[in-house]
């Protein structure tokens, strides 16, 4: 049994050789969750975190972080970042603006997947440029590789041959709709953030 004092003795050496990465997603959610404590296995600069608030929409996403990260003591060079999925816009567009725009002023960057975070799988197997009309229409094209794919299903392992292959497509779909002038972050379906938090994570941006 590690004792109290080794314990806080542990959390102070990683305080001192990690910075912290705070990460809030929609209600605790599984699947990004899921995904990126896996990173902890693999990155040794930083220490992923998640933020402990309940919320599901995105305001509320950014107000968790600020609390979390308040308790955690945030040092100089420590991250945070709201993920969270656009739905189309719909009628949360207004909300998820405001919630952009504010958690650029509290320095928390957002990590917006439209329609949802599973757009940054399916760039894992394919281009993925055509717009979807759901949610529910990312997961059918997930299973089209992944035929059990389900919410608290353990990606990380199944994803990471490809991870490369996914970070390129996630650029290349950036460029994509700014060629075709669609630099209105509401009309850019499929689009998805994930890459630069995934390069964050694996040293490489």
């Amino acid at each position: 049994m590690v004792k109290p004092s080794a314990q806080k003795q542990r959390g102070r050496n990683e305080r001192s050789t990690k910075r912290f990465i705070l990460i809030g997603t929609e209600g605790k959610n599984k699947t990004e969750i899921g995904y990126f404590n896996k990173f902890n296995r693999i990155q040794k600069n930083f220490r992923v975190h998640f933020s402990s608030g309940n919320s599901t929409d995105s305001m509320g996403i950014v107000e968790d972080i600020k609390r979390a990260r308040a308790k955690l003591k945030f040092h100089a060079g420590d991250l945070a970042f709201a993920v969270f999925d656009a739905d189309l816009w719909g009628t949360r567009g207004k909300q998820i603006q405001q919630a952009i725009n504010y958690a650029d002023k509290q320095e928390i960057k957002v990590i917006l997947s439209n329609p949802c975070f599973e757009v940054w799988f399916v760039l894992h197997f394919e281009d993925g440029r055509a717009p979807y009309d759901s949610s529910d229409k990312v997961i059918d094209k997930l299973k089209q590789y992944v035929p059990d794919y389900e919410k608290s299903r353990d990606m990380f392992e199944v994803l990471q041959g490809n991870m490369e292959k996914a970070i390129s497509r996630a650029e290349q779909l950036r460029r994509y709709h700014e060629d075709n002038d669609t630099v209105k972050l509401s009309e850019q379906n499929p689009m998805t953030d994930v890459d630069r938090l995934v390069k964050l994570l694996c040293g490489a941006g």
